[in-house]
């Protein structure tokens, strides 16, 4: 049997039109409960309105009404009885804000807005950390993330003793107490129980996959005294994944289309915090996800209107994109403006998808996007480009050589010191420095399983006319081979 529901709506100082809605409709989407009513005066309610439920959820407030027992004696009366029957409460952020003269909700409450000494910093994402892991709400249940409202300073008016089974640190930096504020109470009226869920300002809050959870587990647990629902797997562990929560991506990515340097870069902020969040879980959904979100954005690319949203949409790719998005960051290796943050992107992208695209735009690129790619081919440090780069030390371009000899040295295989060590004699003297570095590198990486090769670079330094930082550096490493 599912349990039954009833929500308290129609009054609150926060945009309750907006909020009970979402309320509504996480209840509705879980099979453990079933939504008995939502009454908007609870004035109106007496025993049969309780009776039609085994938990009573609020989301109403009398604020700025602190007193006055708005919801008449008849109705305080049968809600108590409720409740000392062993029946559930569970009130939602500013729904503690009211009601101060009545004993027993304060009671429920445990605590609530002190007129004189209460408040609330900026809304800002912050982190929840758990404090009781052994109460059923909480067992098992990680820190997480949210943008959220905190309340600090809340005042006990029942004189209990307050458990505190999650809270968050109110930051000065956001007009806070440099204190922990508790954000998650349970209580005890009689037999029945309450939870005062002090998070929860607004619907993009209650979207919040954590704060969802301690509604639902702490609706269960009010109820019944347990809790059967499980914590999700994708749990928001990270400060971007409460930042997106709700963010609808496509017009997140729209939004940065026209972007360029100076301009206020909170649309660039909020496609980042999508990729950092698209990366906080390996599950199954959520590498299904990140790929999504990488199609869009490798997508997006050719929608871009400037090379400042080409250049970033690549820097996002450069960190969750795959061999899908390769054919549409190759477009842009050519284009000067664009190049390097595509290659920067491609150099980061596993499989031979992206060392084709590499190696093919070497030897159809001139100039300095040529160089760049090299360079990045040299970065992946992968045998198989040795046959490309070759060639390349022939070229007519000064720096155009230098890179592939570079990228020859970093790769460090037998054939790539041959092709260093044949070219060494013939390079004239303005970028004879970077070759013979190159020769040096390969030995180095050499020297460790096959050292017969790395003397033999080495001593093709060995003469009074080479350079001295060269001749010092081969004398090191044939000095190290004997070790």
């Amino acid at each position: 049997m599912p349990i039954n529901v009833l929500i308290l709506t129609g009054a609150n100082n926060h945009d309750w039109q907006a909020t009970t809605p979402v309320i509504k409709q996480i209840f509705e989407g879980n099979a453990r409960f079933a939504v008995a009513d939502v009454i908007t005066d609870p004035a109106k309610c007496d025993s049969a309105t309780f009776a039609k439920c085994d938990v009573v959820v609020s989301n109403w407030s009398a604020y700025p009404a602190m007193t006055g027992h708005q919801w008449g004696v008849a109705a305080e009366k049968a809600f108590v009885d409720f409740i000392k029957s062993g029946h559930g409460f569970v009130a939602i952020h500013a729904a503690s804000a009211t009601s101060q003269d009545w004993p027993e909700l304060q009671q429920l409450l445990g605590l609530t807005w002190g007129l004189d000494k209460t408040a609330h910093g900026a809304y800002h994402t912050l982190k929840v950390t758990v404090e009781d892991h052994d109460h059923p709400i909480t067992k098992g249940m990680p820190d997480f993330w949210i943008t959220d409202e905190l309340w600090h300073n809340m005042v006990c008016l029942s004189g209990q003793s307050i458990h505190t089974l999650c809270k968050a640190w109110s930051e000065p930096e956001f007009s806070g107490t440099g204190k922990f504020e508790p954000v998650l109470v349970p209580t005890q009226l009689g037999t029945g129980r309450g939870l005062n869920i002090v998070l929860g300002h607004d619907a993009a809050a209650m979207r919040n996959l954590a704060w969802q959870t301690l509604l639902l587990r702490g609706t269960e647990w009010a109820a019944t005294g347990q809790v059967t629902l499980p914590i999700p797997e994708h749990w928001p562990d990270s400060s971007a994944e409460a930042v997106v929560t709700g963010v609808d991506p496509d017009a997140a990515i729209k939004a940065v289309l026209d972007s360029k340097f100076g301009q206020d870069r909170q649309a660039l902020f909020v496609v980042e915090q999508l990729v950092n969040a698209s990366t906080a879980h390996d599950h199954e959904a959520a590498i299904a996800a990140r790929r999504q979100l990488a199609a869009e954005l490798a997508a997006a690319l050719e929608a871009c209107r400037t090379p400042q949203a080409k250049s970033f949409l690549c820097k996002q790719l450069a960190m969750i994109g795959g061999p899908d998005e390769v054919k549409n960051l190759a477009t842009l290796l050519g284009q000067e403006d664009t190049a390097d943050m595509a290659r920067f992107a491609l150099e980061r992208i596993p499989g031979e998808g992206a060392s084709l695209a590499l190696r093919s735009a070497m030897s159809k690129l001139s100039g300095k996007p040529a160089v760049g790619v090299i360079n990045s081919v040299g970065n992946r440090a992968e045998p198989q480009a040795v046959k490309e780069l070759i060639p390349l030390l022939s070229n007519s371009d000064p720096p155009i050589v230098e890179a592939a000899a570079a990228a020859l040295g970093k790769i460090g295989s037998p054939e790539a010191a041959h092709a260093l060590s044949a070219i060494l004699p013939k390079v004239a003297t303005p970028i004879r420095a970077s070759v013979a570095d190159a020769c040096l590198r390969c030995a180095d990486k050499l020297a460790a399983g096959n050292k017969d090769a790395a003397e033999k670079i080495y001593r093709l330094f060995d003469t009074e006319t080479e350079l001295e930082g060269p001749r010092l550096a081969a004398r090191a490493g044939r000095v190290a081979l004997k070790r």
